[in-house]
């Protein structure tokens, strides 16, 4: 083997590890950057969750208060209707 032949396969092997390693590269830093993204979200649909719990516990609170509201109301018109 000549020298060239020696440089142009060194060329060649050089070629293909960067071809191979630079997608690797970019596929990790992708990857990170959605695990982060990730664990983000994840912060944001825990607190929407604890958010909406309080909210509907508080609607259903007050729904239990117009309930009671509401059988008073009845229980008056009857009065009023037996006199």
């Amino acid at each position: 083997m000549n020298e060239w032949t020696v440089v142009t396969v060194l060329i060649a092997v050089f070629g293909f590890v960067v071809a191979v390693v630079t997608p690797i590269i970019r596929l990790n830093t992708t990857i990170s950057t959605l695990n982060t993204h990730m664990e983000s979200f994840d912060k944001s649909l825990e607190k929407l969750t604890a958010d909406n719990d309080k909210e509907h516990h508080e609607l259903w609170k007050h729904e239990d208060k117009q309930d009671e509201k509401l059988a008073d109301h009845e229980t008056r018109i009857k009065i009023m209707e037996h006199r």
